[in-house]
């Protein structure tokens, strides 16, 4: 009996030290459960900090203002400022929404540029974020094949300099190059394809390519809009000026407005202001020519509808970017003429093509 009472009181005894042993295992959990919680609530997190504009790669002219816009906010507090670094120089501290900044870029270099903003909040934790953007020179424009043009200011209007040399469209589409007078004699009215003139690849070294209309327009239907909108054979940036276009340009050169509007030979002398002084490309005399515009035209001829290569040395022939699938409108100015020509043409007559600025 006294044996048994024994067993009994020990059994208890452990029962009840199992219990304790466990009771506190739990409450050293719970415990360290607790703290963790405790710790990971009260322990400060970073602000979250994005640049929403400008968008990553982004490409602008040197000189133009560049708008940096900051997206900052704090989980667990406040965002007190937001610091923008280009190429790791520090540009300003922004302490109250909206997080925007504009960047001169006037005297800056043509190249990659680094923009970082940093999101620092009131307990002086970061966030950061950052871009690469590029600067090009606002004087020139490079086409998908990597031709380099100067341009020029004539009025509102920004104009290419040179005649475009581009081979592919601006999304790298290529155009069809011909290479034999059958070739061409067979090509449908809608075939967008150039040539060189002579099928020498050193006149379009010099003279660029003479495209058919649709290559001109890359297929689209011509228009009479100011600004025309049809990128065509441009650049991207830069479309191809239509009629109307062309006549700003010619009353910014003196035409009068009436005249703008005929065909045919037009004005006085606003094709001398146009067209390169001296004869290293054009016929003697050319002395009438003053370049004072500085379009720069060449005499790069053309393709008539016989297929007879014509008038190089003689004549400067572009595409406008008006006209239908029966044609387009051209310009043209000659080397025994002060004026300007304005005509329509065959859609495989080939012409150069001068491009404007997008505004």
């Amino acid at each position: 009996m006294e044996f048994w009472l024994c067993s009994t009181v020990r059994k208890r005894q452990v029962i009840s030290d199992l219990f304790n042993y466990k009771y506190r295992i739990m409450r050293s959990y719970v415990i360290m459960i607790g703290l963790i919680l405790f710790v990971g609530c009260c322990r400060n997190q970073s602000p979250v900090c994005s640049i929403v504009v400008p968008l990553p790669d982004a490409s602008y002219e040197s000189g133009e203002e560049i708008l940096i816009s900051v997206d900052a906010s704090d989980p667990d507090g406040l965002v007190s400022e937001v610091r923008i670094y280009v190429n790791g120089i520090g540009k300003v501290s922004l302490a109250n929404f909206p997080f925007n900044y504009l960047l001169e870029t006037d005297g800056f270099e043509t190249g990659d540029y680094n923009i970082k903003a940093m999101a620092v909040d009131n307990e002086g934790k970061e966030g950061n974020d950052e871009v690469n953007i590029t600067l090009t020179d606002a004087s020139t424009v490079t086409d998908f094949d990597g031709n380099v043009y100067e341009t020029i200011v004539i009025g509102e209007q920004v104009w290419m300099a040179e005649n475009l040399k581009v081979t592919h469209f601006a999304d790298g589409t290529p155009m069809q190059l011909v290479e034999d007078s059958l070739t061409w004699l067979e090509l449908n009215e809608d075939t967008k394809a150039y040539c060189f003139y002579d099928f020498l690849d050193q006149n379009g070294d010099i003279y660029g390519p003479i495209y058919t209309f649709p290559a001109a327009i890359n297929g689209t239907w011509g228009t009479e809009e100011n600004p025309s909108s049809i990128q065509g054979v441009c650049p991207s940036g830069w479309h191809l000026p239509s009629d109307a276009e062309w006549s700003e340009l010619e009353i910014n050169l003196g035409m009068s407005e009436s005249e703008t509007v005929l065909q045919g030979w037009r004005g006085t002398n606003e094709g001398s202001k146009m067209k390169e002084v001296g004869t290293a490309h054009w016929d003697e005399p050319n002395d009438d020519a003053t370049n004072e515009s500085g379009f720069t035209a060449l005499p790069g001829g053309h393709i008539n509808t016989e297929f007879m290569f014509i008038l190089m040395g003689r004549r400067g022939s572009w595409w406008t970017a008006s006209g239908s699938g029966n044609g387009g409108v051209s310009r043209h100015v000659d080397a025994v003429d002060t004026r300007i020509n304005k005509s329509g043409n065959p859609p495989t007559f080939a012409f150069s093509v001068r491009c404007v600025k997008d505004r």
